[in-house]
């Protein structure tokens, strides 16, 4: 720092002829207080209310901000020219320091933000300006995606601060953010990154508009940060998260991000991908293939090696976007001899600059960057005399590689400091003041006064701010200048000593979190582990895992699980606890889509409790197993069903046999068809559910029951069922039994004849399924709305519905029931568009797929497909086929006694005996019994047209047009089939045409 320094407190900067240095707030602030009580003691108590007003704050806080500020000025406490620390009392400002006049403020250069590291780049000059070059884009609207790929030590981190050191010459109009995803040893926190993102945006100048953004575009994520709302904000925020899957949680990060954007550009920088938790990796995706305009760019550090052997998503992911040129990969190898030289040479004497000098830094360092750097480090340090360097010696100094060179290097360290280091590395990324104090046992203020010290030689740790702690300490964060001097330090402790050390640090942070453990629980389950304390971890595993859930994270709630697996075993916890854990991960496992890992495990789960006091785990197991052998083996279904209810008869809690029973019965109803026994199982299943004061339980049956009753043509109670599961599966927190619930809703309402109020809900489901993210679901509501709108006759748009879904279901192996629905809606609408090749095309393909496999059809689904077949066979004049299909569809619906398509089936039976003039006596007596009852059939107007009842048909029609009267277009099309339109123009030829 040359002599010649000048104060100007109105910039809060310093100036030399060289140009001028932007102080940070804190610094610049002690620095003016003693600046204006020059040669007088100031106390630290004075001192420390002066800058952190109505703040507690230790001394220790203040000793790393003097520390900085010295730095800054290049003053050494031993001998200061400017700060002289009175010992255990204050400080005294000593030195001289005018202030800056205005008139030559005008001379100097313009601030800049330090630190001035920007010499330091050599032979990264193009990666720089690769960097540069999409940020200049981005600021214009242009998102970019751009990864930064180099070993350890290769200068990721140095090229990163150097280039955002740059951009911070303008920090009023852009955002830059600059996290670090943490090596946690395969015990990933979901979202990690992104969350400490959040965090920054909260805690910045633009909090507030941050916050209103929030709430509109991501309040899935608002609620993760609780601190961030207000307790009466939860409950609202908690209605509006109700059926959230992690599909929304991508989206809407994407959304906030995005419109965050439009305000202020945005730039992201993620250090360390490789240790990225995977659904930090599917945000990445979304980010990246989002085709809106966003001033939005996204900067990954990662190590390849790491990627090749741990992060296969995330492999594959950037060789994706590569290919289709979505991102930009940047790749840092080691120095050439030509960036190697001009480093060299920038920081040696020039009676140094030899060109064997550069041949043994290139021969043992291979041009690592972090190497290069150390090994000079050392040399500078130990060089007695630079006019007599021997190649010899130079050689000794830097032939050991990092390991050897960081030996050497700790030689100079003093027992206290070494000690400090050690403990510093219990921790994975950063550690505080206070968590070193408390693992070593000392004084926080003698532990700050060692690092300051540390801070000073700028080797090992780097300061990383203020933390505050919920117990209301604010000390100082640390981290190592790079991970591999942490894994040093941390593999040079014994294994007693690191027990010790990270049981202390935990209990140092759970003592200081008060209860607020959600934020460290992962932190908290790691050290406790390695601290043997494994009841402790095994508690905040679970709370990670449980925090990942409602993450919708399943890949790492699954990970903590199998964590927690792992450590009831290896510490032969009581077998009902491991049992009771094996279970609720098969049920993540199937709740993450994992169907094939779930079955493996729910297999190992029911053969593990084949033992006393077991079964019902077992029986639970036996159910799940069936519960997801149901979407690939239907048999298989059948025979774990069968085993439940076997064993479940010799539980203690009989309610277990009910619900087995009641869950059997409902999957042969769906695979084999309705049987008369199965009413008692299902009312027994009931009763029993409505009895508990488990919602699941509840929410379970009372969702089957609707079936039940829509089978048995119980539409009106089946309504009501409806609504009651809707309620009972929000209470539950369960989107998708809620949306199961509303989709039998909608059946209801159809068979009821209520149309326009079945579209309503349809729509508002559609919207509530797109918003959360549910594609299963949602491919079932437009199935479910383009089967009205073939009974409508509106076949354009049924068929731009329903086509699409054909399309994609028909090339899967196993044949799914949205391929059976939308097969016989198409067969409906080419039916009624006389399209008869086409029509015969889908029925051949309907019986070739049933001939292979008749389960493989929801049986419920077998009604519409044989109302479709046997309306098809009429239209062409095919009667015996017709008169077949009909029996087929009147022995279907009889099993339960579904009398809409019995009516139906009576109805076309008359229809085709009719037409061979063959006796329909028999036929219409059955179809006029059906009649009789208190709520009119919705399919009764097509009896009525063939019995040529005009009036009675007129009026069924009625009701249904009235039910389409919000839907006025739709009510057209209905009016304008031909049939309908026949029956209200009084046309009659002695037999009325039933297809529509």
């Amino acid at each position: 720092m040359p002599d010649l320094m000048q104060f100007d407190p109105a910039n809060q900067s310093l100036h030399s002829v060289n140009g001028a240095i932007q102080l940070p707030p804190k610094a610049f602030a002690i620095l003016d207080y003693l600046h204006q009580r020059p040669h007088q003691l100031v106390s630290k108590e004075e001192l420390l209310s002066a800058v952190w007003p109505g703040l507690f704050v230790t001394d220790a806080v203040l000793k790393v901000a003097i520390a900085d500020l010295r730095k800054i000025l290049i003053d050494d406490p031993k001998q200061p020219r400017y700060i002289e620390t009175v010992h255990r009392r204050g400080y005294r400002f000593v030195g001289e320091l005018p202030l800056l006049e205005a008139v030559a403020l005008q001379q100097l250069t313009p601030i800049i933000s330090l630190p001035q590291i920007r010499e330091t780049l050599f032979g990264r000059q193009q990666a720089f300006a690769h960097l540069q070059q999409d940020w200049d884009a981005t600021q214009q609207g242009q998102r970019h995606i751009a990864f930064l790929q180099g070993e350890a030590g290769f200068g990721k981190t140095t090229l990163l601060s150097c280039w955002l050191a740059q951009q911070q010459a303008n920090p009023e109009t852009v955002h830059m953010i600059k996290v670090q995803c943490l090596d946690q040893y395969g015990q990933s926190e979901a979202y990690q990154p992104f969350i400490d993102v959040m965090g920054y945006l909260l805690e910045s100048s633009h909090q507030t508009y941050v916050k209103q953004l929030l709430k509109k575009y991501a309040p899935t994520w608002l609620i993760q940060l609780p601190i961030r709302y207000q307790e009466q904000e939860c409950g609202v925020l908690k209605q509006e998260l109700f059926g959230a899957t992690q599909g929304r949680v991508l989206r809407e990060f994407a959304d906030f991000i995005e419109n965050l954007s439009q305000y202020l550009p945005h730039l992201l920088v993620i250090e360390d991908l490789h240790w990225c938790d995977t659904a930090s990796i599917e945000l990445l995706a979304v980010l990246a293939y989002r085709t809106s305009l966003a001033r939005l760019m996204v900067v990954g550090s990662f190590r390849p090696s790491e990627v090749e052997q741990g992060q296969p998503r995330l492999k594959s992911l950037i060789g994706e976007l590569m290919l289709k040129g979505k991102c930009r990969t940047i790749v840092l190898g080691t120095l050439d001899r030509s960036a190697l030289q001009s480093f060299l040479f920038s920081r040696l004497t020039p009676n140094l600059h030899h060109d064997w000098l550069v041949e043994l830094f290139v021969r043992y360092t291979e041009g690592n960057p972090l190497f290069v750097y150390t090994a000079l480090e050392h040399v500078q340090q130990n060089l007695v005399d630079i006019d007599d360097v021997q190649a010899e010696w130079l050689e000794n100094c830097i032939s050991g590689g990092l390991k050897t060179l960081l030996e050497l290097k700790i030689m100079s360290l003093d027992s206290t400091e070494l000690t400090l280091l050690q403990a510093s590395s219990i921790a994975i990324n950063q550690i505080t003041a206070e968590g070193i104090a408390a693992i070593l046992e000392q004084d926080v203020l003698g532990v700050e006064d060692c690092c300051t010290r540390l801070l000073l030689k700028a080797f090992w740790l780097t300061l990383q701010g203020e933390q505050h702690w919920p117990d209301g300490s604010i000390c100082e964060s640390y981290r190592f200048r790079h991970q591999l001097y942490r894994e040093f330090f941390y593999t040079r402790l014994s294994a007693a000593r690191r027990r010790h050390y990270h049981l202390r640090l935990a209990k140092r942070l759970l003592a200081a979190y008060q209860g607020q453990t959600e934020q460290i629980a992962t932190k908290l389950a790691y050290h406790f582990e390695a601290g043997g304390d494994v009841q402790q971890s095994i508690t905040f595993r679970r709370q990670a895992c449980a925090i990942a859930s409602q993450r919708f994270a399943y890949a790492e709630a699954i990970q903590h699980m199998e964590k927690l697996l792992h450590l009831l075993r290896a510490h032969s916890y009581d077998t009902r606890s491991l049992l009771n854990i094996t279970e609720q991960y098969c049920t993540l496992l199937l709740a993450s889509g994992r169907l094939m890992d779930a079955i493996t495990a729910y297999q190992q789960l029911a053969t593990a409790c084949q033992q006393p006091h077991a079964s019902d785990i077992q029986v639970r197991a036996l159910l799940g197993l069936a519960g997801a052998f149901f979407w690939i083996d239907r048999k298989q279904c059948l025979q774990y069903a069968q085993q439940a209810v076997q064993i479940s008869q010799y539980c203690s809690s009989p309610n277990l046999h009910i619900h087995a029973r009641g869950k059997q019965a409902h999957w042969q109803a769906i695979i084999e068809g309705y049987r008369q026994e199965h009413a008692a199982a299902y009312d027994a299943a009931l009763g029993m559910a409505q009895q508990t004061d488990d919602l699941n339980l509840k929410c379970t049956h009372h969702l089957l029951y609707i079936y039940y009753l829509i089978i048995r043509a119980e539409y009106a109670q089946a309504c009501d069922f409806a609504l009651t599961t809707q309620a009972l599966a929000k209470a539950a927190g369960d989107g998708n039994n809620y949306l199961a619930g509303v989709f039998f809703h909608a059946w209801a309402l159809f068979y009821r004849g209520q149309w326009g109020e079945m579209l309503t809900v349809i729509e508002q489901a559609l919207q509530w399924v797109d918003k959360n993210d549910y594609p299963f679901w949602k491919v079932h509501f437009l199935l479910q709305h383009a089967w009205l709108l073939a009974q409508v006759g509106d076949y354009s748009m049924a068929t731009a519905l329903s086509q699409p879904i054909y399309s994609q279901t028909c090339q899967l192996p196993k044949k799914s029931s949205a391929y059976f629905f939308s097969l016989t809606i198409l067969l409906q609408i080419a039916t009624g568009q006389h399209h008869w090749e086409t029509a015969q095309g889908y029925v051949d393909e309907i019986t070739t797929c049933l001939a292979q496999d008749a389960q493989a059809m929801d049986w419920i689904l077998k009604l519409p497909l044989q109302q479709a077949l046997t309306e098809y066979w009429l239209e062409i004049g095919a009667w015996q086929q017709a008169v077949a299909s009909a029996q087929q569809l009147q022995v279907l619906a009889a099993q339960s006694g579904e009398r809409t398509y019995l009516l139906l089936a009576y109805t076309f039976m008359a229809h085709a005996q009719q037409a061979q003039q063959q006796p329909i006596q028999t036929s219409i007596a059955a179809a006029e019994a059906l009649l009789e009852t208190p709520e009119p059939s919705v399919s009764a107007w097509r009896f009525h047209a063939l019995q040529q009842q005009t009036q009675q048909a007129q009026q069924q029609l009625q009701r249904l047009l009235e039910s389409l009267e919000s839907y006025p277009a739709l009510q057209r099309s209905f009016a304008n089939v031909a049939t309908v339109q026949n029956i209200f123009t009084h046309v009659s030829n002695g037999s009325v045409c039933v297809d529509a």
